[in-house]
C-alpha cells in the first residue's frame, strides 16, 4: 500500500476549506432562510400615560370689562348699562328719531311748494308817426329800465313830424302810486337822454284810470306849448 504525504500546501488547502465548511456556509444558509420567512409586523407606539397628560386650560366664560353695579363717578367714561332705561324707537324708525329724519317719504303734513306767479308778458309798443303818438306797457314789478327795443321806438317817436320846434313830449299815466311815478319818471328819463331829450320837454298827466294788477300802459304825444305857437 502506497502512502501519501501531505504537503505544507496541501494544508493550507484544507485549512480553508474547513473555513468554509465551518462558517460560510452555515451563514449561507441563515441568510436565505430570513429572506424566505416574513418581516415582523411593526411595533404599536407606547400609549401615553394618563398621569403624564395634563389637561387643557379652560377658557374664561366671559371675557367683557366687568361693570359695577353701581353708578360710576363723575368723568369715568363708563355708564353701567341697564336694558330697561333703553327707549323703543319711535314712529317706526331705526334711529329712534322723533323727526323721521333718515326717512326719505316726504311729510303728509307740510305744505307743497309754492309755485311762483310767471311775469306778465310785455307787450310791444305801438306808435303812429304822423299823430306823432306812441303806447307802451311798463311793469314795475320786473323793469327799472326801458329794454333796447323800447328805446329804440323812442328813436323813431322823436322823429315824428309833430316834433317841431318848441313842442313838448306829454306822457300820460293812469293813477299812479308814489314808488310806481318815480320808477317809471325814471325810466323814460333815462331812455330819453340817451336820444339827446332833457327832462325839460317832459311833461307828465295823470288821468284817473287805475293802473293793472302787474302792469300799465302809458300814452306819450307831441304838443305845443302858448310859448311855441
Amino acid at each position: 500500500m502506497r502512502s501519501y504525504e501531505v504537503t505544507e500546501r496541501g494544508k493550507i488547502v484544507i485549512a480553508v476549506i474547513l473555513v468554509l465548511l465551518i462558517f460560510v456556509i452555515p451563514a449561507i444558509i441563515f441568510v436565505a432562510i430570513a429572506g424566505a420567512s416574513p418581516p415582523p409586523p411593526p411595533e404599536a407606539p407606547e400609549a401615553p400615560n394618563a398621569s403624564s397628560v395634563e389637561p387643557l386650560p379652560i377658557p374664561p366664560e366671559d371675557t367683557s370689562p366687568e361693570v359695577p353695579d353701581r353708578p360710576l363717578p363723575n368723568g369715568s367714561g363708563l355708564t353701567p348699562h341697564d336694558p330697561s332705561n333703553q327707549e323703543p324707537p319711535k314712529n317706526g324708525d331705526d334711529n329712534g328719531d322723533d323727526n323721521g329724519i333718515g326717512n326719505n317719504e316726504p311729510d303728509a303734513t307740510d305744505p307743497p311748494p309754492e309755485t311762483p306767479a310767471p311775469q306778465p308778458e310785455i307787450e310791444p309798443a305801438r306808435l303812429n308817426l304822423n299823430e306823432g303818438t306812441m303806447l307802451f306797457v311798463f311793469s314795475p314789478d320786473s323793469q327799472d329800465a326801458m329794454d333796447d327795443a323800447t328805446v329804440s321806438m323812442f328813436g323813431e317817436f322823436i322823429s315824428s313830424p309833430r316834433n317841431t320846434t318848441g313842442a313838448m313830449i306829454a306822457i300820460e299815466t293812469p293813477n299812479l302810486s308814489n314808488e310806481e311815478t318815480v320808477a317809471l319818471k325814471s325810466a323814460i328819463a333815462d331812455a330819453f337822454s340817451r336820444l339827446g331829450i332833457t327832462r325839460g320837454r317832459l311833461v307828465y298827466i295823470q288821468s284817473e284810470a287805475e293802473p293793472g294788477e302787474h302792469s300799465f300802459e302809458v300814452r306819450m304825444s307831441f304838443y305845443l306849448t302858448s310859448s311855441g305857437k
